[in-house]
């Protein structure tokens, strides 16, 4: 189908008084030009005991230095402006889910490489009710509104994933990482690290992917002393990105080995770190 598509019912709005009341899937769309001209679709769920009414938009945007979203201004090229959404403005009954349509239909031809656009779920405030005067006590009602942002990337072209691991460094609390882009496409991580200590390690040769980590009893195999995914953020084409892992626990002092396993874009990731941590 020449998609890449993550599953995910996430970005869950944690309010005062309630859990677990809104989500979508999926988390983006990554599609060759022409997929994205067909119609795709969000899916919002709303488990809350209210209605919610939820108004859709198409931004332009990019990554900070700091790897964090930033919205543009629509441009002649920018693709949030061939972005056409239905509907726009809609109301999720109580328990029950909606779908949003999307398509890509651009009036120009547009260049070889990667463009992006964000669609944006903000909740519409509603008018609550009035307090009643007959209360005893001061009644004060604290309410949260949801926003999600989903990227949309179209790929014209074959895209080239591709990146550099231009910092691979380690302490006793966790990993530093970046990439540095040199493709024609967004570039993430899917894989995982294990830390071994250094007399147990196989070498890089030997060792796979464990495949129960997203297990809470999963059982580390001998010699691994912690491991976990890393982490899935995009890095954009042309720029650089900062990672930062955190071990669940700090690793006592010993001498080690990281193994960063998996695929980064295109290519295969087999990279190790040494590390010594000193007594304290």
């Amino acid at each position: 189908m020449g998609r890449r598509i993550a599953w995910w019912l996430g970005a869950w709005l944690i309010a005062a008084s309630a859990h677990a009341q809104v989500g979508f899937s999926p988390q983006y769309y990554d599609l060759p030009l022409d997929e994205a001209q067909k119609t795709h679709a969000f899916r919002l769920f709303n488990f809350s005991k209210e209605d919610k009414v939820v108004r859709a938009s198409v931004v332009n945007w990019d990554f900070d230095a700091h790897g964090e979203i930033r919205l543009l201004p629509t441009t002649d090229t920018s693709l949030d402006q061939w972005v056409v959404v239905n509907p726009v403005e809609f109301t999720i009954p109580a328990g029950q889910t909606q779908a949003v349509r999307f398509s890509v239909r651009p009036a120009v031809d547009l260049p070889p490489g990667e463009h992006r656009a964000m669609l944006i779920f903000d909740e519409v405030p509603q008018p609550q009710p009035a307090a009643d005067p007959n209360a005893s006590g001061r009644q004060t009602a604290l309410r949260a509104r949801f926003q999600f942002r989903s990227a949309i990337y179209c790929q014209v072209g074959k895209p080239v994933r591709t990146a550099d691991l231009a910092r691979a460094e380690a302490d006793a609390k966790g990993l530093h990482l970046r990439l540095a882009a040199t493709g024609t496409a967004n570039t993430r991580f899917d894989g995982q690290y294990q830390v071994w200590h250094r007399e147990r390690f196989p070498g890089l040769d030997h060792v796979t992917l464990l495949g129960n980590l997203a297990d809470p009893k999963h059982v580390l195999p001998d010699g691994v002393v912690a491991a976990g995914g890393l982490p899935g953020q995009p890095v954009l084409p042309g720029g650089s990105r900062d990672y930062e892992v955190t071990f669940e626990k700090p690793l006592a002092p010993g001498a080690y080995v990281i193994a960063l396993l998996g695929n980064l874009g295109d290519e295969k990731l087999s990279r190790q770190i040494a590390l010594a941590v000193p007594a304290r």
